[in-house]
């Protein structure tokens, strides 16, 4: 035990304040399920998006350093430097900056200038945030548009080679027929035909030898032309390249910002329903030995404005209904206001049920099965707070069938598998006040 206090002690006071405060606290909001918000689902879903954009930047950062480095080192280590270098990046502007950012939203701005320390670790991650979103932003925009001109110019590069196989094959034709006509000679002189047919064939060679030229000016022409549209299409990419990479490096500090206000909101949800989100050591899959509760039998009947004990809906409460936990009253009063008791009752013993079965399934996980539960038995408390306070009460009929299944079934249940609820003897006692009691025999 000595050795291990003294463990405790000589651990970096950072390391010790974020595991033992925030960082066990980010653990619980992270395994939270929260049925009467959708923080949770908007922040479990922000971080894949999150995860995923992380990985564009990182690949372009790859991409971007293989391509340089892989001209003046070897591929193997350009390929190690590549992989190592945007990791480094993208983890450090994450991690860094969703710290950064969590400290004022936990803590407030007071506490960065706390002491020295904490201004030193809050500056500490904001410059390696500031620093590596920097470097991520370079090669996510520029960097990623010149790959893609890279790429484009590799892929489009090509020199001019006319095509004037068919012309060529004429002007040779040409000549040769020429050169055949020479031979033809009498007494040592071209015959007369033979410089006849020498002059039409010399026409036709050039001929021929300016339609070649034509024909190489036109090529070439549609070959610049057709350069141009690559040349202009290749920009039009690296373009969006650029722009893709400034938005996704500007929606990646965007969903780090509204991570940590998600994390924010189911934290001061946990802290302000403790009841619903205690993790207490009883939650931990061992029994617990039940509670009492009080019984049905023999109560005896008060007046009421209805002896049939039959519940019209509550009409909407007055300004002042509650003196105590007045923001907690004007919260509800709008929500039971049009609801009568036996349909609270009613739905709230159909969400119980439909909650409770989850224990132990495949796809389901107890603690999260167990704060659904708990949250709906804490809405429903409130309420039947309120309507004790008010003076409307369920039909006996409902208010015991309601009654028996906590009591008898939900609780017991609970408490068997070692997942209690907290409140479950203050919730019986404000039910079992509210069940109409038996009128006595005459």
């Amino acid at each position: 035990m000595e050795n291990t206090t003294n463990m405790q002690q000589l651990r970096p006071f950072w390391a010790k304040d974020r595991e033992e405060t925030l960082q066990a606290r980010i653990g619980k909001i992270n395994k939270l399920n929260d049925p009467t918000t959708s923080a949770d689902e908007i922040l479990r879903w922000g971080k894949v998006v999150l995860f995923f954009l992380l990985g564009y930047s990182t690949l372009l950062g790859f991409f971007c350093y293989f391509k340089s480095f892989s001209k003046s080192f070897p591929i193997e280590v350009a390929f190690i430097f590549s992989c190592i270098l945007p990791v480094a990046i993208e983890f450090g502007k994450n991690y860094c900056a969703t710290w950064a950012i969590r400290q004022p939203f936990f803590h407030g701005f007071a506490s960065i200038f706390a002491s020295k320390a904490k201004t030193f670790i809050f500056a500490g991650l904001a410059l390696i945030a500031i620093v590596t979103y920097g470097m991520s932003v370079r090669n996510s925009t520029v960097g990623a548009e010149q790959l893609s001109l890279m790429f484009s110019h590799e892929r489009n590069a090509a020199t001019f080679t006319p095509d004037t196989r068919v012309i060529d094959d004429q002007i040779a034709a040409t000549q040769q027929s020429i050169n055949e006509n020479r031979g033809i000679k009498w007494k040592g002189t071209v015959t007369y035909q033979a410089q006849k047919s020498i002059q039409s064939q010399t026409k036709a060679l050039t001929t021929l030898q300016a339609q070649r030229q034509e024909s190489i000016q036109q090529q070439r022409a549609d070959w610049e032309q057709d350069q141009t549209y690559k040349s202009d299409q290749g920009n039009n990419i690296a373009g969006l390249v650029l722009a893709s990479g400034g938005f996704v490096e500007l929606l990646q500090i965007l969903f780090q910002f509204l991570r940590v206000a998600c994390e924010k909101l189911l934290d001061n949800r946990i802290s302000s329903s403790s009841a619903t989100f205690q993790f207490s050591p009883n939650q931990n899959g061992q029994a617990r030995q039940p509670n009492a509760y009080p019984t049905i039998e023999n109560l005896v009947y008060f007046n009421r404005s209805s002896p049939s004990g039959n519940v019209q809906p509550a009409p909407p409460p007055p300004d002042n209904t509650v003196s105590q936990c007045v923001a907690t009253v004007t919260q509800q009063n709008t929500e039971v206001a049009a609801h009568s008791l036996d349909d609270v009752l009613k739905l709230s013993e159909k969400r119980l049920r439909g909650f409770a079965c989850n224990f132990d399934e495949k796809h389901r996980r107890n603690d999260t099965v167990h704060a659904n539960i708990c949250t709906i038995l804490d809405e429903t408390f409130e309420k039947l707070k309120l309507y004790k306070h008010l003076g409307y009460y369920p039909t006996r009929a409902q208010a015991i069938k309601f009654y028996t299944y906590i009591t008898g079934e939900l609780f017991k249940s609970l408490n068997e598998r070692g997942w209690p609820y907290n409140n479950d003897v203050e919730f019986a006692q404000v039910m079992f006040d509210l069940i109409p009691k038996k009128e006595p025999a005459t």
